[in-house]
């Protein structure tokens, strides 16, 4: 259920609001209605510095858990920010220290300052990289002294008094400020310098925790200087918004009293849009981080619709990987997880549990254990089996895509009758009656379009008498012309979804008989390869093992997208859901 929120307003003095602010986060039970911020917010330095330490920690530890862990002294993020700024210099000055050292090598070690000494005595001198049709051609006007050959390269040392060459064709070379050897060494001492650094940034693993526990603390601080710069003020009084669950509200108003606060409450305006609280019995908890973990969150004045979504999300997993032996892999996975005590939340292991055994149901009921045929012949597995529902049949594929049409009416009905017991006093109520009726009717008519099998004479009747109650009931008035003009603008375009919704289920099918295709040509494969050999045997067993892989992870894949989207979609649009809802996020200090 969505528990009722209350709108609190607080009043405190001024001098007091830090004090408050810091009561009120112990306290942890009001999601704070905070003001407008910078789209350019100024983080504090300490803070950056300290996420800053944080990031270079774990880039270099690839998640890694210290071997120890040591209390952080208070200079330490600095000192690790710095060493890895010192770090970037340093490589980037050795990768040019390299690339110069590449360049001069072919002339050999020699001292710039014996060659500055020759140009005071008028005798200049210049570093070429020439081609050797331009060595041919400059040997002819200049002096020069060819140090090297490489690489269809000449490298050659140009002298001369007077006339100095200008714009010469080839690469000339900068002399350097420092002899070869004084580079070499150099680039030792960098060399040296970068390893002990990077030795320094490694072993600061042990001081991770402390500095993520640095880290919370400066976030939470940081909280609490936007919220009382954000607070508006009215002669020396301080007033914070927010929302608080309706059975906390004793609670809170006996903690107002104790420390002096002033505080009003009231039901939600209409406009106003209060956080949304999740209130999920234990068995259906699982459903919270599947839908944390794609980020939507159902309005306060919307439906809590966790139930239908799980178990239709269920359906859906189970018919679109089809495979009673992937579902069996996803048990045992789930349960290995549990066994070796991960940090992995107990909600997923359970979601894990129950796609898996859903899973493992259909694939029972339709024979399909791993795509192998043979299988269903096994007496054990066959008595499990519905032979109708046998998915290695032709015959049967017919009666796939006329259930999967059932699950799709089934589901859309289901949306009507969720929005039918919001208005079951009002007059509305009798329009998702009607479109229940417009749904079965429709219904039959795919049935017939899709799969040959005529449509009874009851089914203009039950989409004519449900169109009659969704233009009488849809948006009643006192004026029956405006009444009837009301449900005329919503009928056509909404039966023409009805009718595409219905048919947009039969995906269940397609993507199902894909996964079999794919799993079975991957066993032949296999079976083609044989047993003969040792290398028959790892060879076959290298192709089941990678294509069942990706044969599962194409059908996660399609879990994302074709299970999500008739959810999200189909279902979901008939209840005239936005998913609109901002999530229930108490002020409140971490324990750490």
């Amino acid at each position: 259920m969505i528990v009722p929120m209350k709108k609190i307003l607080f009043l405190v003095t001024s001098q007091d609001a830090e004090t408050f602010l810091h009561n009120l986060r112990e306290y942890g039970g009001l999601h704070v209605e905070a003001g407008e911020r910078s789209v350019h917010e100024v983080l504090p330095d300490d803070l950056v510095r300290c996420r800053k330490a944080i990031e270079i920690i774990e880039s270099r530890t690839d998640g890694k858990k210290p071997f120890s862990v040591k209390p952080v002294p208070d200079y330490m993020d600095n000192k690790i920010v710095d060493s890895a700024a010192r770090l970037g210099e340093l490589q980037k000055d050795i990768l040019h220290l390299k690339s110069r050292i590449a360049e001069l090598e072919p002339f050999g070690n020699f001292t710039p300052q014996s060659v500055r000494e020759m140009e005071k005595h008028g005798i200049g001198i210049q570093l070429y990289r020439l081609t050797k049709e331009q060595f041919d051609e400059l040997s002819a006007r200049f002096k020069y002294n060819l140090f090297r050959e490489k690489d269809d390269f000449v490298y050659a040392a140009l002298l001369w008094r007077e006339d100095k060459p200008q714009q010469i064709a080839g690469s000339r070379i900068e002399l350097p400020e420092q002899s070869m050897h004084e580079m070499y060494e150099r680039l030792k001492v960098q060399e040296e310098e970068i390893q002990v650094l990077e030795n320094f940034i490694d072993s600061s693993r042990c001081f991770l925790p402390g500095l993520k526990k640095r880290l919370q603390y400066l976030e939470e601080e940081k909280q609490i200087t936007d919220l009382l710069r954000e607070m508006p003020q009215k002669e020396r009084i301080s007033i914070l918004y927010g929302w608080c669950p309706g059975n906390q509200i004793e609670e809170l108003k006996a903690l107002a009293a104790t420390h002096g606060w002033g505080i009003l409450v009231r039901d939600p305006d209409p406009d106003e849009q209060p956080p949304t609280l999740l209130k999920l019995p234990a068995w259906l908890d699982m459903c919270r981080p599947l839908l944390r973990l794609i980020n939507i969150v159902p309005g306060y004045k919307e439906y809590d619709v966790s139930f239908p979504f799980l178990f239709s999300m269920g359906i859906f997993f189970a018919i679109l990987i089809g495979d009673a032996g992937y579902g069996l892999l996803l048990v045992i996975t789930s349960l290995i997880f549990q066994c070796c005590r991960t940090s992995l939340p107990q909600q997923f292991l359970n979601l894990g549990y129950f796609f898996g055994i859903m899973t493992m149901i259909w694939g029972m009921l339709t024979g399909n254990w791993f795509g192998v045929e043979t299988f269903t012949r096994f007496p054990q597995i066959e008595r499990l089996m519905i032979s109708s529902l046998n998915v290695f049949s032709l015959e049967n594929q017919d009666r796939f895509m006329l259930l999967c049409f059932i699950i799709g009416a089934s589901h859309i009905t289901l949306a009507y009758f969720i929005a039918y017991l919001r208005h079951i006093r009002s007059w509305k109520g009798f329009s998702r009656i009607g479109w229940i009726s417009v749904i079965w009717g429709i219904f039959l008519v795919v049935r017939q379009l899709v799969l040959g099998i005529p449509f009874p004479s009851f089914t203009i009747l039950l989409i004519g008498g449900g169109l009659f109650l969704v233009i009488l009931f849809t948006n009643p008035q006192k004026n029956i012309g405006k009444t009837i003009l009301y449900g005329l603008a919503e009928v056509p375009m909404k039966v023409m979804n009805c009718f595409s919704d219905i048919i947009s289920y039969i995906r269940l099918f397609a993507v199902s008989m894909a996964t079999l295709a794919v799993a079975s040509s991957f066993n032949e494969i296999a079976a083609s390869i044989g047993f003969g050999s040792p290398v028959r045997v790892f060879g076959t067993a290298i192709i089941l093992v990678l294509g069942h892989s990706i044969n599962i992870l194409m059908g996660a894949l399609s879990v994302v997208v074709h299970g999500l989207r008739l959810n999200m979609l189909e279902f979901s649009g008939h209840l005239n859901m936005q998913w609109s809802g901002v999530e229930y996020q108490p002020f409140v200090k971490i324990k750490t």
